[in-house]
């Protein structure tokens, strides 16, 4: 029998309590009819035993949502009912905490834990199928819709230091998981009684507003045991009803029921058939259909006929077969019985869904008999249901959408029972109501029939712009990543750009071009209280945030210094100065590392600090607080020096925020026919010409006097729970020239941009290297390896997954990355090239207990990366998923913490389940090395003491299947607890008024790109950007607004620097760092 068979078989089917009635559809019919021979073979579910699962893998179709297991490795897609989950006595705890009996209702379980035992099943979920942007919310619902069996079940995860998060429950209101997609989460699994459990799981989201869901899925566990041994089948009784007597040649119904005991367990419902026989004769089989079976047979021999029925189980792991008594059917010499009448249903071929429809059954020739039992068979089903209370000569019933191909038919009994007659099936025809065309006048397409969907004359639909864009020219950023401070060097010129999106997929914009927006009341929040916030105002005061940590809501501004190259630069830094700030309250920027330790201030409008210094090669996020509403100027300047000793400086650069609302023309940017104050209507700077900065309504006026109409491209750094699903499909499109057409904006299926960019970007070229069409737009970018893509660009962690002990075998050569993303988008980092950060919400202290003295003292400050995720703070941990099975002997790697350098201690933990906890790295005590299977992935507790940085020395290890022993040797990881050290600001000098924006007139060497990436039809760790590159011809210069000076408005300016501003730290940390420590 085949599996879509099975599963109609058992949509069919249901079980009624201890004493349950097997269900089935249909009966067979006489002779022809009948189903010959043996019933189909039942095919035995799979028992997982010690696998990982992500029992509960979501998926969507285009359509719905799916849910199947994902099995690894290696990595099978398996449908729920071919398997049975099992936990085994091995997973039995005793003596549970009293935090655990209190919702458990048992001192002693059967558990799962959300940390592999490597003797039980490692089960978990996954939305790791569903990529950014194809549900709304990115978020799909989890709901335990359903829980029966011997005793309660409770699904939790444990906090780092034991605490209880309840997921779901089987007697309380705890049914609900709102789960981010891209995720892959494991937790506690806790039964309080052997035996076996029905648990019932749908998902639901919505996509474009309009609800999906899943069918409800029914997941059969087993608990007790030993691995693989499941508890003997529950009993089963078929009884046998025959006629006593019956007439040769007539045709009699053969009916048998059978009944279940399955005591307090819970199978899944068994499905089945029974087989008739007469002796050791098969007279046929039939499925059944409420606990009962019947078939319609013929004996042509007179004489006794010892008839009996046996049940075969469509489920013989759960349900014993049975065989009925045997019953004697006496067959006589043929009678003068009347012939047998023909039954003809007749009725309405065709009719629309809603409409009421009656169909009738005739008899040829008529008899006296009015005794009918109607039945019918849905689209695809193998079988026809009775329906009940169906009796006469019609049947009336309101046709349905889904019944279209649904077949009806009429049994004709006698007054006793027996069969007489049964009529061909009558097929129904269901036509679907016109959705589209109410009154026969309007395209569904056309909303007023005057535009078709994706074709524009360059005049936009304003529907289709962001809220709040307006007719402002310029990019708004309301909550996309954005490196406002990323500097570029070109030769001796020194030029600030703005990165809005991934290291990965990012588009570069002209600080002019942008505006920040930071949202009310999404960033709202209140001046802390305690002498270290202090700088921000009277505890308790209104401040308004841009937070270090990513929060989905809010723009996600930081700087970057990924675009600049070791030994470009003295000491390999650059200095970041905050020169000026204008707007209605003041401005901080400020980093925070943990509760109760003071933030570090880096940029203020109120005090003077020293200049950033910020090694090149990072990338580092901070907090950007604003006291008042309203619009702001910041100016910003990065410096240097060259290697001969050559000052280098980008100027003075202006970057506009806003705070709150969003005015059409926020600081009088530019009059909608394109005019600015001393400019011409095409987009001219104060001098005349014409710099390629668009600062009207129009788009005309990128650097060549063109079009180019650039599409930034989504920018998704994160998913819901914080961490870098590592891919920016980007939704944007080029304008195809003038006429303002957004080629992706509604088209693509990758995440949407804001807003579009209104100019040109210029991306420096590099000296040896002539750009080609076929270049990235991400500087440095590597090719695409196996399941991502690999990235040359150092890469701050803040909030992302990121798994930090990822080893890749190249033949004989065992290697170390770093994997920043899911399973299923992710890109992977040279070690070297990563500084992991653990911030302020990593802060926490060391809880009492024997059980964590080797943390340190009871109350003791303490920084934890947690091994659950908490979207604030990384979530690292390793994985062997890019080992294949049988490369090495054992199919396992070993994972050794060589050496640790930093202010404290280091601990890598793993919460045991109800407060024990398992060691695994340790900088204070040797400990055996880790031993990790192959397609595995992991999560952990990080601990560490002190605030400040620390290197973390790695090595992977093991054996390959031939015997040659493998090693990664040394591999060095950066973390930084707290602040990103080397944190100087620079004075903040008052002008007065409102700072122009900078702008080189110089001829700088540089390309113009197109950076627009091609939308691809889903979510990609790499998404593949289509540059064209074409080298500028002398004079036609593509200025960046980041040296020099103009006459465009400030605020547009502001814009623009907060983007570049963001990029710059990450890589000049790592360096400094690695200065330091020589």
């Amino acid at each position: 029998m085949s599996v879509m068979q099975r599963f109609m078989a058992r949509k069919i089917t249901a079980a009624a309590g201890a004493a349950a009635l097997v269900v089935a559809s249909g009966v067979a019919a006489h002779q022809a009819g009948a189903e010959p021979g043996p019933p189909p073979p039942a095919d035995e579910r799979r028992v997982l035993t010690t696998e990982h699962v992500d029992a509960i893998n979501v998926g969507f179709d285009g359509e719905r949502l799916t849910v199947n297991s994902k099995i690894s490795p290696p990595v099978e897609h398996v449908e729920v009912d071919d398997l049975v989950y099992q936990l085994s006595d091995l997973g039995r705890v005793e003596g549970l905490p009293e935090q655990y009996v209190e919702f458990i209702g048992a001192d002693a379980a059967w558990v799962i834990m959300q940390t592999q035992n490597p003797d039980v099943l490692w089960a978990g979920w996954s939305t790791e199928e569903i990529g950014t942007g194809i549900v709304d919310g990115d978020a799909v619902d989890i709901m335990l819709t359903d829980a029966r069996g011997p005793g309660d079940v409770e699904v939790f995860q444990t906090g780092p230091f034991g605490e209880p998060i309840r997921i779901f429950s089987s007697d309380e209101d705890h049914k609900t998981l709102r789960q981010a997609v891209n995720a892959h989460v494991h937790a506690n699994w806790a039964f309080t009684q052997p035996g076996v459990y029905t648990l019932t799981f749908t998902a639901g989201a919505t996509v474009g507003g309009q609800a999906v869901t899943s069918e409800p899925v029914e997941y059969t566990w087993v608990v007790g045991g030993s691995n693989g041994t499941l508890p003997e089948p529950a009993t089963t009784a078929t009884t046998l009803e025959v006629p006593a007597e019956a007439a040769a040649g007539d045709e009699v119904v053969l009916e048998a029921a059978v009944a279940t005991d399955t005591g307090d367990h819970a199978p899944p419902a068994p499905g089945g058939y029974v087989e008739f026989h007469d002796g050791e004769t098969s007279l046929g089989w039939a499925a059944l259909a409420d606990g009962r079976a019947t078939l319609p047979v013929t004996f042509d021999a007179p004489g006794d006929h010892g008839i009996t029925a046996t049940y075969v189980s469509q489920e013989p792991q759960f349900y014993a077969s049975s065989t009925s008594a045997p019953a004697t059917l006496t067959v006589g010499d043929p009678g003068e019985d009347p012939p047998t009448p023909t039954l003809t249903v007749t009725g309405p071929g065709a009719v629309a869904a809603g409409d009421e429809v009656t169909l009738t059954v005739s008899q040829d020739p008529a008899t006296e008999l009015s005794a009918y039992r109607w039945s019918t068979r849905a689209p695809g089903a193998l079988n026809f249901e009775p329906i009940g209370g169906a009796t006469t000569d019609t049947l009336t019933f309101v046709a349905a959408a889904a019944d279209g191909g649904r077949q009806y038919r009429a049994a004709l009994y006698t007054g006793d029972g027996r069969f007489v007659a049964q009529s061909a099936p009558h097929t129904l025809t269901v036509t679907a109501e016109d959705p589209g065309a109410e009154d026969g006048t309007e395209d569904p397409g056309a909303e007023d029939g005057t535009e078709e969907p994706g074709a524009e004359d360059g005049t936009e639909d304003p529907g289709e712009d962001p809220p709040g864009q307006c007719e402002d020219p310029r990019t708004v950023l309301t909550d996309e990543h954005v490196d406002l401070l990323s500097p570029v060097l070109e030769g001796s010129r020194l030029d600030l750009r703005a990165r809005v999106g991934t290291s990965a997929d990012h588009t570069f914009h002209d600080p002019a071009d942008l505006m920040v927006q930071v949202k009310d009341p999404e960033a709202a929040i209140e001046v802390p209280a305690g002498e270290g916030f202090a700088f921000l105002g009277e505890a308790g005061d209104p401040l308004w945030m841009i937070p270090q940590t990513q929060n989905p809501e809010i723009v996600w501004a930081g700087w970057s210094t990924e675009e600049l190259t070791p030994g470009s630069l003295q000491g390999d830094a650059v200095e970041m100065t905050l020169i000026d700030a204008e707007g209605p309250g003041e401005v901080e920027v400020f980093q925070t590392a943990g509760l109760g330790a003071a933030p570090t201030r880096i940029f203020s409008s109120t005090d003077v600090l020293e200049p950033r210094r910020q090694s090149v090669g990072q990338h580092v996020h901070a907090n950007w607080a604003f006291t008042e509403l309203g619009e702001y100027t910041l100016t910003f300047e990065v410096s240097g020096a060259l290697p001969d000793g050559t000052t280098v400086a980008t100027g003075e650069v202006d970057y506009a925020v806003v705070v709150g609302d969003l005015e059409c023309d926020p600081g009088d940017p530019g009059d909608e026919d394109g005019t600015d104050g001393g400019g011409d209507a095409s987009g001219g700077d104060a001098n005349g010409g014409d710099d390629g900065t668009e600062t009207g309504g129009a788009d005309d006026g990128d650097a060549n006097g063109g079009d180019d109409g650039t599409d930034s491209g989504g920018a998704d750094d994160g998913d819901a729970n914080g961490g870098d699903d590592g891919a920016d499909s980007g939704d944007g499109g080029a304008d195809s020239g003038g006429d303002g057409s957004d080629a992706g904006g509604d088209a693509g299926n990758g995440p949407r941009p804001t807003t579009k960019p209104s100019g040109a970007v210029c991306v420096p070229r590099t000296p040896s290297t002539s750009a080609s069409p076929g270049a990235s737009n991400t500087p440095g970018g590597g090719s695409q390896t196996p399941g991502g893509g690999q990235s040359g660009d150092p890469v701050v962690l803040s909030t992302e997954h990121v798994d930090l002990l990822s080893p890749r075998l190249e033949g004989s050569a065992l290697s170390l990355e770093a994997k920043v993303g899911s399973a299923n988008d992710h890109t992977f980092y040279d070690p070297a090239d990563v500084l992991v950060h653990v911030g302020p919400a990593a802060a926490s202290t060391v809880p009492d207990g024997d059980t964590y003295a080797f943390l340190g003292a009871a109350g003791a400050p303490l920084w934890l990366i947690p091994e659950t995720q908490n979207p604030d703070v990384v979530w690292a941990g390793w994985s062997t998923e890019q080992l294949a099975a049988g490369a090495f002997a054992g199919d396992t790697v070993d994972f050794t913490l060589v050496g640790a350098e930093g202010p404290g201690t280091v601990e890598v933990f793993q919460s045991a389940g109800f407060g024990g906890v398992t060691r695994i790295f340790s900088s204070e005590e040797s400990l055996p090395a880790r031993q990790q299977s192959v397609g595995q992935h992991v999560h952990a507790n990080w601990a560490f003491s002190a605030e400040g940085d620390y290197t973390l020395t790695f090595e992977a290890a093991g054996t390959l299947a031939g015997g040659e022993a493998v090693t990664t040797g040394p591999v060095e990881y950066s973390f930084t607890v707290g602040d990103l050290s080397g944190a100087r600001n620079a004075s903040a000098a008052g002008t007065g008024g409102v700072i122009a924006p900078a702008v080189n007139r110089a001829a700088p060497a540089v390309t113009q790109v197109d950076t627009t990436p091609t939308p691809t039809p889903t979510s990609t760790a790499t998404p593949t950007p289509s540059p064209s590159a074409t080298t500028l011809a002398a004079g036609e210069d593509c200025d960046l607004a980041s040296t020099g000076s103009s006459g465009l408005p400030g605020l547009t300016v502001l814009g623009g620097l907060l983007v570049a501003a963001g990029a710059v730290a990450t890589a000049a940390y790592l360096r400094d760092r690695r200065v330091a420590r020589g």
